[in-house]
């Protein structure tokens, strides 16, 4: 085949199958189907068999790191230039907005706002440490002269902390904390699973399928919360063509504010420990 043939996105969505993997990334139409295998990052790639996958690409890699080299071998042409429309009539058209975002991240890169601070780092970190320790002590060197009010102070610093060790690891698990991966996941790790008690690998596979197909009912992981909670009729439509209706659903609106956020955190750690045993692995269950 031509290296520099070029298709159209019609073209390139016919090829949407595992056995049959076409993708664009950066207008470079690509052949997949054996990279699928062997793509470090997972299953999250199919995805986007068949699709543009440009944006998702560059959100999910570092910045810096060179990975359009390691699949030049699967090149098979160009896609086919569009005249972009304000109007697109369906996905095979070139929405003109996408220029414009495209330009847009391109200058806050170049401005340097993707570049992680160590200072921000630093700080957040000692921060955080800091209210842990502070939560700990006063709890068994009570300060204030009240008994109970030491234990809502504690609880204040305590929640702090856990706060913001779920924000730290959230961003070391992304590569926005440090300029080495290795580094952000070790960082991850142990804000995520020795301080917070949450499987960062689960997260890192979970998570970033939420950020390249966001929001979008059936691919993204984060809202899939079915039983305890629907974000969408169309949630709710497909779970009762199961059969039945869980309490939970029957009673959101009552118990989202009251339970919500227990119940799915419930949920994460049975579906984290889960994740673990189907793979069977020490790494999975180290993160």
């Amino acid at each position: 085949m031509e290296r520099n043939q070029e298709f159209t996105r019609k073209q390139v969505a016919s090829h949407c199958q595992k056995q049959d993997c076409w993708m664009s990334i950066n207008n470079i139409v690509y052949d997949l189907t054996d990279f699928l295998k062997i793509h470090p990052g997972g299953s999250i790639i199919n995805s986007y068999m068949g699709r543009d996958a440009t944006d998702a690409f560059n959100g999910s890699h570092m910045v810096g790191l060179n990975l359009l080299a390691s699949i030049q071998k699967y090149k098979v042409g160009r896609l086919e230039r569009q005249v972009p429309t304000a109007t697109p009539r369906d996905c095979f058209d070139y929405p003109a907005y996408l220029d414009d975002f495209r330009k847009l991240r391109q200058q806050v890169r170049k401005d340097g706002f993707y570049r992680p601070s160590q200072t921000y780092f630093a700080t957040a970190y000692s921060v955080t440490i800091l209210c842990r320790v502070l939560a700990v002590a006063m709890l068994y060197y009570p300060i204030l002269p009240w008994g109970p009010l030491n234990f809502f102070v504690a609880a204040c610093f305590a929640g702090f902390s856990g706060g913001q060790q779920g924000f730290i690891g959230h961003d070391a698990n992304h590569n926005a904390l440090l300029p080495s991966s290795k580094g952000n996941k070790i960082v991850g790790f142990f804000f995520f699973n020795i301080l917070n008690g949450v499987n960062s690998r689960w997260w890192r596979r979970r998570h970033s399928r939420h950020h390249v197909n966001c929001n979008l009912i059936g691919e993204d992981k984060d809202i899939k919360t079915l039983p305890i909670l629907a974000w969408d009729e169309k949630m709710v439509t497909d779970h009762l063509k199961k059969g039945g209706i869980s309490f939970f659903l029957k009673h959101q609106v009552l118990l989202f504010t009251t339970l919500g956020a227990g119940s799915l955190n419930i949920l994460y750690n049975i579906l984290a420990v889960r994740f673990v045993f189907q793979r069977k692995s020490l790494l999975a269950a180290l993160g």
